[in-house]
């Protein structure tokens, strides 16, 4: 019964980190999105400032190539071919992307140019031209194993502490039943044995108060079926006839002394034996 109780409760545990785990990634994914949002919605505010001070956009892509290497900026003419990237110059007209679509809203999607998840963001400038920044989406991926390996470890650990606890508990609260199984023995013997209920488990004392008014009983019962038995024993070993009582498998159940020591035989000896022995 312990070993079941602990192996649910480790189950239990590692349920709950395995939740833990990946709720707690599902939470830490967002929140980096939302950081890498916030700083590619503050890259696009500061480019377009500058936007104005360039003639030349391919000045504008190199200065921010030179101070932030990770961020994509691409301009576009009114017709939506590109003049400017600071990864490449695709030739492709841009204006059927997702970003180009519904300017002014983040778009997550994967770069083919790059071949890496990349949030978008496209706005319309002044001169009817576009101008898109790009940066790599946040991933978990390189703090996974890291987060799943310490998340084990917090699991063996949890699971080291709670087995020395439950340990305890257990048996802690097996004491009480251990002592009324014990009072239960003396009761089979003939004896009662009046267990006194705890004071801090209401559902054990039910239990106990329960086993000691059965027991009381039981032990009442044994001790008048005794008394009967010594009585008809008695009357049976000073009687002055021999008496034999047969089962239905006409084997002997009972045999006094008077008879018995007729045929020079012990009483008990012969119970249950057949009575042509």
């Amino acid at each position: 019964m312990k070993r079941r109780l602990f192996i649910n409760h480790a189950i239990i545990i590692a349920f709950s980190i395995a939740l833990f785990v990946v709720f707690a990634g599902i939470i830490a994914q967002n929140n980096l999105n939302e950081i890498t949002k916030h700083h590619l919605d503050n890259y696009m505010k500061t480019i377009q400032i500058h936007y104005e001070g360039y003639d030349n956009a391919d000045e504008l892509v190199d200065m921010y190539e030179i101070i932030e290497e990770d961020v994509r900026i691409t301009v576009l003419n009114p017709e939506g071919m590109v003049v400017a990237d600071s990864t490449q110059i695709p030739t492709d007209n841009h204006l059927s992307r997702p970003e180009f679509q519904k300017l002014g809203t983040i778009y997550t999607r994967h770069s083919d140019t790059l071949n890496t998840s990349m949030m978008y963001l496209a706005k319309s400038m002044y001169d009817g031209g576009y101008l898109r920044v790009a940066i790599p989406s946040a991933s978990l991926l390189p703090f996974l194993n890291d987060f799943i390996i310490f998340s084990i470890l917090i699991a063996i650990f949890i699971l080291g502490v709670s087995f020395f606890l439950f340990s305890i508990a257990t048996n802690k609260a097996l004491v009480p039943l251990k002592e009324t199984v014990t009072s239960l023995d003396l009761v089979a013997k003939g004896e009662y044995y009046d267990k006194l209920p705890l004071e801090k488990s209401e559902e054990i004392n039910e239990i106990i108060n329960s086993i000691n008014s059965i027991s009381k009983i039981i032990a009442t019962t044994i001790t008048e079926l005794n008394l009967e038995k010594e009585k008809s024993n008695f009357i049976l070993n000073h009687m002055d006839q021999g008496l034999c009582v047969l089962n239905s498998d006409k084997k002997i159940s009972v045999m006094n002394h008077y008879l018995a020591s007729l045929f020079h035989l012990q009483s008990e000896s012969v119970i249950k034996k057949d009575y042509h022995f």
